[in-house]
């Protein structure tokens, strides 16, 4: 008969068999009868990984330094060729620009060389009645002209150069040794569009009675022309009187007072007749073109020509930066069919004759614009004008 061992050494035994220690905890047999035995459940250590830390070597280093090196280069050289390329554009665009300008300016200032109203220039029934008959005054002479062989100034027929007012005589003095010469031209004309007499004059010394229908009436010491067409009188206004309500402008022409004054009070020489209400009375004007130094240096601290202008009595004004030579060529008419028959330099000619004038500038960049010689670019702009007032002299 066989015995039924106890529970805990059932168990024991069980745990011998299966090679498990004795130690075990005690598991509750399943339905069939047997106790299983769960495994413990071992955890793995996880132990860091040593991975291997990757750089560059010296060489490595070096060759991207070189790489680099060139890539910068490259953009460098890019944007300096950019810049020096804007630098170029920008400087060709002002100096076309200023070459217009130039040209049109004095251009239209010659169109209107000699123009007397009505009254044809270079006649000779014409009477200046002012003190002095300096440069700027010499409003008989339409054109005045001087050049240049460097040193020397030559003047066109009955213009001399000490005569120049020194204000432009100074200025020219003052031009680089290195820079190139260039001529000197005055133009005489009336300013504006007149005003017409009010009344006859009452003898050829009475005052003259404008009628008052423009914005800019004459001022005292204006220099005024009175023309009617056949006859005119150059003289100087020593009282301007402006009536409101739409009366008659009251002009004075007494001697002295003004400078340079009248010399004489007649308007009229011997036994004319004063003029009437058929004359119209015009400002006189003096342009006087020349090149001189500008008032500014570039931006590399050079010296730069500048085209000026002097009006009258009036402090020369600068124009244009970068002109640095002006030559004249006149055309000169030897028949009366308002065609030149040659082209001459303003020396020891009578510019009374001239039918055209070619106007030669050269202007340069003001900057550096190129890399070659003091960098400057220069350009040569030329134009051929008419002068319309001595076509039929």
């Amino acid at each position: 008969m066989k015995t039924a061992l106890p529970l805990m050494q059932h168990t024991t035994m069980k745990n011998t068999l299966n090679g498990s220690s004795g130690n075990q905890p005690f598991q509750q047999p399943n339905r069939l009868g047997y106790r299983s035995m769960r495994r413990p459940v071992h955890h793995p250590i996880h132990h860091p990984v040593h991975r291997a830390h990757k750089g560059l070597t010296l060489i490595e280093l070096m060759i991207a330094m070189v790489i680099s090196i060139f890539l910068l280069a490259g953009v460098i050289q890019m944007f300096a060729a950019s810049k020096q390329t804007y630098r170029l554009q920008d400087g060709l665009a002002r100096l076309q620009e200023n070459a217009r300008f130039s040209l049109d300016l004095i251009g239209g200032e010659m169109r209107l060389a000699g123009y007397m109203g009505c009254y044809a220039s270079g006649s000779a029934n014409m009477v200046n009645t002012l003190n002095v008959t300096d440069y700027e005054m010499q409003l008989d002479i339409a054109l005045s002209s001087f050049e240049s062989d460097g040193t020397n100034y030559t003047g066109s027929v009955g213009s001399v150069w000490t005569e120049v007012p020194e204000v432009i005589r100074n200025a020219i003095a003052t031009i680089p040794a290195d820079q190139p010469s260039s001529d000197v031209l005055t133009i005489r004309r009336v300013a504006d569009q007149g005003l017409r007499l009010a009344s006859t004059m009452p003898n050829v010394s009475a005052d003259l009675k404008a009628v008052d229908d423009t914005n800019d009436p004459p001022e005292d010491c204006d220099i005024l022309l009175i023309s009617d067409c056949t006859r005119s009188a150059i003289f100087q206004t020593t009282n301007i009187t402006v009536p409101g309500g739409g009366g008659n402008i009251n002009i004075v022409h007494n001697t002295g007072i003004c400078a340079p004054g009248n010399a004489t009070k007649p308007l009229i020489e011997g036994s004319g007749e004063p003029f009437s209400t058929d004359a119209s009375i015009y400002k006189m004007a003096t342009t006087t073109f020349f090149i001189a130094p500008s008032d500014i240096d570039n931006a590399e601290g050079d010296t730069v020509l500048s085209l000026w202008r002097k009006e009258f009595n009036n402090a020369p004004q600068e124009l244009v930066a970068g002109v640095e030579s002006m030559q004249f060529l006149y055309g000169i008419d030897s028949g009366t069919d308002g065609i030149p028959n040659y082209y001459a330099r303003a020396g020891a000619q009578d510019l009374s004759t001239a039918v055209s004038i070619r106007i030669d500038l050269v202007l340069n960049t003001i900057d550096r614009a190129t890399l070659n010689g003091d960098g400057l670019v220069r350009r040569t702009f030329g134009q051929t004008i008419q002068i319309r007032n001595q076509l039929n002299n």
